[in-house]
């Protein structure tokens, strides 16, 4: 009798142990042929039971006995009960083959709370974690023209390789080339979004701010996953998602908008050298600020929401800002609205390097400011409010104070925490000073000043009447001359 012979007789009789199950398994998933064996042994088992039942029923005598039909209904049913599983295992989808490739310099792999050190042809299961620390990982498949390219801190968890596959993007950037699939569409998720890819090259970003995808080639299906919205991304299009907000496909980032122009602004473009790109500035300016060449003032820093430019908020708060100057309930300063680059923003660490960066160097070199930290206040409103918490977080010396308007973070997202758990050295060197301000009260502000404070970052919360321009301007009179020093 053979090893398979064994295990087949254990089954039968119910006597397997759980190391022989998973033995019986694995022949049945090594080769088609094994799984018809198994098929048919149990049939025949079947059978015979059904026969030594009827038996029992119907004994061999002189005095014939009454048919017990139930009985022979009951022992079909369950022959084809089993039947009908040992063919689902026969079709079962078997797991898709893939492995690494590629730079595997800082590549780990988490299996099952193991970590394990990756190298060249590494096999991939469903439920490992791949994380990279440098540029050029590849997860590639054996049965298909499918790769993946993970960027520098980025990390992918494969969810499911059996039949419909589905990864997430738990941190940073990954580049996609999908071949056709045949169990329905790729699904890729990320804290604030699902992609449904059926053949594509594409690029999908998650930052902690929000979710970019960029298509090369074919078609993806966009979503929000915290909202019904959904958009179809199409080859040379982009779109952006967080929480709240989904972007329409735009052919590209529109970081300048010149051909309009915002009540009291003067508007102004500077180059990014970070992004390659001209960035559109809408700067307010305070009264006298002519006729005081000696002064120098405190800057506020105002940022747009999801899909908005430089004159989003300059023709909201530009004329209620430059009236409390005006009338002397608030103190004189320069107010700066950038383009924040309509959601398409690089990945957090860029976004830095620009808004905390470039952009308070180019204001400074142009006006009259008082560059220091303690005399800049960086505000946002929805998304812009999501950027303000995370570069007063990350750059409370450069901003000495954050202000989050109605921001989109449904109380902070994982990909979010560990941007600041991974920066907790600067953040304790740099203690940053949040405000979050909400026009209604919900548990989700709750929630991210208790993280935050849980990690010992201070932020006051304070619910607002409404968000419109005059109480805004209020809100941030009272901050200002609370903070800033004449």
């Amino acid at each position: 009798m053979t090893r398979a012979d064994e295990l087949l007789a254990a089954y039968l009789d119910d006597a397997l142990t759980e190391a022989e199950h998973a033995e019986l398994n694995a022949w049945l998933k090594a080769d088609p042929a094994n799984v018809r064996r198994f098929v048919e042994a149990t049939a025949r088992e079947h059978q015979l039971r059904i026969v030594v039942q009827a038996r029992r029923d119907f004994p061999l005598s002189s005095k014939p006995k009454p048919m017990r039909w139930r009985s022979v209904v009951a022992w079909a049913a369950a022959a084809v009960f089993v039947l009908g599983g040992a063919l689902w295992m026969l079709w079962q989808p078997s797991e898709a083959k893939a492995h690494l490739a590629g730079n595997l310099d800082g590549v780990t792999i988490e299996r099952a709370g193991a970590v394990l050190q990756a190298e060249n042809a590494f096999q991939l299961h469903s439920g490992d974690v791949i994380a990279s620390t440098q540029p050029g990982a590849r997860i590639e498949f054996e049965s298909e023209s499918t790769q993946f390219v993970l960027a520098a801190r980025s990390s992918v968890a494969l969810r499911e390789l059996r039949g419909q596959k589905r990864f997430e993007l738990l941190a940073g950037s990954v580049s996609a080339e999908v071949a056709k699939q045949r169990d329905g569409a790729m699904i890729w998720l990320t804290d604030d979004a699902e992609a449904q890819v059926l053949g594509t090259k594409f690029e999908l970003s998650e930052d902690g701010l929000l979710t970019k995808l960029d298509v090369s080639e074919g078609a993806v299906q966009f979503k929000g996953r915290h909202a019904d919205a959904s958009t179809v991304v199409r080859a040379g299009q982009l779109a952006a998602t967080d929480s709240r907000g989904l972007t329409s496909p735009e052919s590209r980032a529109v970081w300048n908008v010149p051909d309009r122009r915002s009540p009291s602004c003067e508007h102004i473009t500077f180059r990014s050298e970070e992004i390659r790109a001209d960035i559109g500035v809408n700067v307010l300016l305070p009264p006298r600020y002519a006729s005081q060449p000696s002064q120098r003032f405190p800057v506020i820093y105002f940022h747009h929401a999801l899909g908005g430019d430089e004159h989003s908020e300059a023709v909201k708060m530009a004329p209620a800002l430059l009236a409390a100057m005006q009338n002397g309930t608030l103190p004189p300063c320069v107010v700066v609205f950038p383009n924040g680059g309509p959601g398409y923003t690089p990945r957090a660490i860029i976004s830095g390097r620009v808004f905390a960066g470039e952009l308070p160097r180019f204001i400074d070199s142009r006006y009259r400011t008082q560059a220091t930290a303690g005399q800049r206040l960086f505000c946002g409103t929805g998304f812009g409010g999501k950027r303000a918490i995370l570069l007063g977080t990350l750059h409370a010396d450069v901003f000495g104070t954050a202000c989050a308007i109605d921001d989109t973070f449904h109380g902070g997202t994982p990909s979010f925490f560990r941007i600041i758990d991974a920066m907790r050295r600067r953040v304790d060197r740099f203690p940053p000073h949040l405000l979050l301000l909400r026009s209604s009260a919900d548990a989700s502000a709750q929630k991210l000043v208790s993280e935050l404070k849980r990690r010992d970052i201070s932020i006051e919360h304070q619910t607002l009447a409404s968000s419109t321009a005059e109480v805004l301007t209020e809100k941030l009179r009272a901050l200002i001359t609370s903070r800033w020093k004449p």
